[in-house]
């Protein structure tokens, strides 16, 4: 029964507040927030009087202004690079973003800059390829020639020691003529 006492109680409160809202808005919606109705019914009611008091006709909504230029610049860096709000609004300030800017525009106006992007691009050129070719099949074929070990060290033929071996020598001379005192 005391709800019921409660919920007219509480119609009867928003009747007087509507009819107080088509002359004066703001005691309205004070008298309505003072009172002991349930806030989501509050919210409710302001919504209907809002709506009630709305233009239906040409409603221009005010558009939101974008960001500045400088603070896209901010939020951009800060989302970049990672840098906090204070350190990249710093950067901005003392013209590093500025100066990045006219590094590029004057890196790719630079005619060295651009053959070296070509170069890149198009990979060395054929007679680079092919003498490089050359220089690995003459190390092979050198490799080839001598014992190469598993550990990469030398060992050239026998024959090659032994031919190419100058004689003995005894004190600058031939040890052939060298006589051996005992």
């Amino acid at each position: 029964m005391t709800e019921i006492l409660f919920i007219d109680a509480a119609e009867d409160l928003i009747s007087r507040a509507t009819n107080l809202a088509k002359t004066d808005y703001k005691a309205a919606t004070i008298m309505l927030k003072n009172s002991e109705v349930p806030k989501i019914k509050q919210r409710q009611v302001l919504k209907e009087w809002a709506d009630a008091q709305a233009p239906k006709k040409n409603v221009k909504v005010p558009v939101a202004k974008g960001l500045s230029k400088r603070q896209e610049a901010v939020t951009k860096l800060m989302r970049q690079r990672g840098l906090s709000h204070a350190a990249a609004l710093d950067y901005v300030s003392s013209g590093g973003l500025e100066a990045e800017e006219a590094q590029s525009q004057m890196n790719a106006e630079n005619p060295i800059n651009q053959s070296l992007d070509k170069a890149l691009e198009t990979g060395p050129p054929q007679w680079f390829v092919d003498g490089m070719k050359a220089i690995e099949e003459k190390e092979n074929e050198e490799g080839n020639e001598n014992n190469i070990n598993t550990d990469g060290s030398e060992e050239k033929k026998e024959e090659e020691k032994v031919a190419g071996a100058a004689p003995p020598t005894c004190d600058g001379h031939d040890a052939t003529t060298c006589e051996v005192l005992d």
